[in-house]
């Protein structure tokens, strides 16, 4: 009776009813099991783009308030001490202040040697605005910190001194340089401009954080044209560039930048292949009433897609 009962028990336990239950038991604790990580990763997604959203709506604000608050002090500034931007008609002088005011907003400004006063990030971020005025991208997102120097500064193992250089550590600046070539806008020398296009390439070309698709398209473009230029010139050539663009290719970039805002009439005349390349690359002729050539990048202007704008450019 023993041995029947304990076969009987054995048939029962080993059921298929019983083992279907059991592996459907375990998938479904499985399942359980997965779910709580998975819940986790979504809400703290949204969470984290909600946080995004709200901090950019914020700035937004913050920016908004700003222009009309600092609008007159800022335009007083700009004229006195930036041709470009005294030059500009007043519908694009808003969109300069905003996008200056929006430079400020993302970067990090220290002072080494001097005290800081509100009109040297604005005077710093006015060159990157209006180097990058016709871009659509025109934050340098990676270089995050600008130094600020009271006066010229050694750097690396270099025994020259340097007015200014752009690396990993953010964008570096001679205060002294920087406002003295500010103040002579025809000799085509100016170590804001120069710098804001060493900071435009490297985002571009060195890290991955700021890219421009349609800037590094067009710098394939500009290449080609400029190249033979700054071969000639290393051949011993003499050109309206100063003899630095020689160096290296960058510098060379960063030299014709300077000339191109500086010196745009004997730049259009005796170097046109490469006056024209950079109003392509730049989608602005600094010679033109208006500036920016063809369509008008869509930003901030009327705070219209502000936060679209933003939710791309801004990093958190």
């Amino acid at each position: 009776m023993a041995d029947t009962l304990t076969i009987m028990q054995t048939v029962h336990d080993t059921s298929p009813c019983k083992n279907f239950m059991q592996v459907f038991l375990a998938d479904q604790t499985i399942e359980a099991q997965l779910w709580v990580p998975v819940t986790f990763l979504v809400v703290l997604f949204c969470l984290i783009i909600l946080i995004k959203y709200w901090r950019v709506r914020n700035l937004a604000k913050r920016i908004n308030r700003l222009f009309e608050e600092k609008k007159a002090v800022y335009d007083e500034y700009l004229v006195r001490y930036n041709p470009y931007y005294k030059s500009l008609a007043p519908r694009y002088k808003d969109r300069f202040l905003r996008r200056t005011i929006s430079f400020i907003q993302a970067k990090d400004f220290k002072y080494i040697g001097l005290e800081g006063e509100e009109f040297m990030p604005l005077l710093i971020s006015a060159t990157a605005v209006q180097l990058t005025f016709g871009l659509e991208h025109y934050l340098l997102d990676y270089l995050r910190t600008i130094y600020i120097l009271k006066d010229s500064y050694r750097y690396g193992m270099s025994e020259k001194p340097f007015a200014g250089h752009v690396s990993d550590e953010g964008i570096f600046l001679s205060w002294s340089h920087f406002l003295v070539e500010f103040h002579d806008y025809t000799d085509g020398e100016n170590v804001g401009l120069h710098e804001m296009a060493h900071a435009l390439t490297y985002v571009n070309f060195r890290v991955q954080e700021g890219k421009d698709d349609s800037f590094r398209k067009k710098f394939s473009e500009f290449s080609p044209l400029a190249r033979p230029v700054f071969d000639r010139m290393r051949a011993g050539e003499t050109t309206l560039l100063d003899k630095y663009a020689v160096s290296s290719f960058e510098e060379f970039w960063a030299v014709s930048i300077e000339t191109f805002f500086e010196r745009p009439f004997p730049f259009r005349e005796q170097l046109p292949e490469v006056y024209f390349g950079l109003c392509n690359l730049l989608n602005q002729d600094p010679l033109s009433p208006d500036k920016i050539q063809g369509n008008v990048p869509v930003d901030d202007d009327n705070n219209k897609n502000f936060l679209k704008t933003a939710l791309e450019t801004f990093k958190f």
